[in-house]
């Protein structure tokens, strides 16, 4: 188990945030483009009671191997008012692989049952990491 989770955290950010719920409002309203077409906010979920946000990306080989278990992740705790969103915070002018178009095959091709999420500017990423 432990070999597992550490697989996962070498393979993904899982963003925990330690800031204050009002430091939060800051990016409760950024809106980033799902593979839908749609624009999703944190915001949009209305009662929600926390997020499994994980960073993720096309190209890499690890990542590629953790769809399954990021469904399975979004199916256990949905449904407890904690979904999960997978955001793709890649430069898609470095990673020609991580181009919209092809965030959409990769979530229709895995079946993604959870948001996938462009910010392609790092908007998202960088005040996670502040």
């Amino acid at each position: 188990m432990i070999s597992r989770l550490f697989a996962l955290l070498f393979m993904v950010s899982i963003a925990i945030p330690c800031a204050r719920a009002q430091d939060i409002s800051a990016i409760a309203d950024l809106k980033l483009r799902n593979t839908d077409g749609r624009w999703v906010a944190m915001n949009d979920f209305t009662g929600a009671r926390g997020f499994i946000l994980i960073f993720t990306c096309n190209h890499c080989p690890f990542a590629k191997l953790y769809s399954k278990r990021f469904n399975d992740l979004h199916s256990q705790f949905a449904d407890q008012g904690v979904p999960l969103l997978a955001i793709n915070p890649m430069d898609t002018l470095v990673y020609d692989d991580e181009r919209f178009e092809f965030m959409v095959e990769k979530s229709i091709r895995d079946s993604f049952l959870f948001p996938y999420l462009q910010d392609n500017l790092q908007l998202f990423a960088r005040y996670m990491k502040a």
